[in-house]
């Protein structure tokens, strides 16, 4: 799982990450990743698989329970390249909301939102 959310999402593995995995039709397809396990606060991460472009319920439910309920984190962060307008869309749909920006941040000079 970490080379999929390295090769799909450009994010390499921490000592403290924690990976879920959804299969459909015997197809690895999404991985979420939380680390940086900061006292209340996790950082989350989400790869697609090329064609994929939705997470299922269920997934989503296991993620945040897992999140919230048994790491105890009271702040989930996901960092996005502003330039990656579907994941900006997403994580809003999700209920993130942008709470600083990180101007020219990202490898291709997008800002880290």
């Amino acid at each position: 799982m970490a080379g999929f959310l390295a090769a799909h999402a450009g994010v390499h593995p921490s000592a403290d990450q924690r990976m879920l995995g959804w299969v459909e039709e015997d197809r690895l397809v999404i991985v979420v990743g939380l680390s940086g396990f900061m006292g209340k606060i996790a950082v989350i991460h989400i790869a697609f698989a090329p064609g994929w472009h939705f997470s299922p319920r269920a997934m989503l439910d296991a993620v945040f329970r897992y999140a919230f309920g048994e790491a105890k984190r009271e702040l989930l962060i996901g960092l996005v390249n502003s330039k990656n307008d579907r994941a900006m869309r997403f994580d809003r749909h999700l209920g993130f909301t942008e709470l600083f920006r990180l101007p020219e941040m990202h490898d291709d000079g997008g800002d880290f939102d």
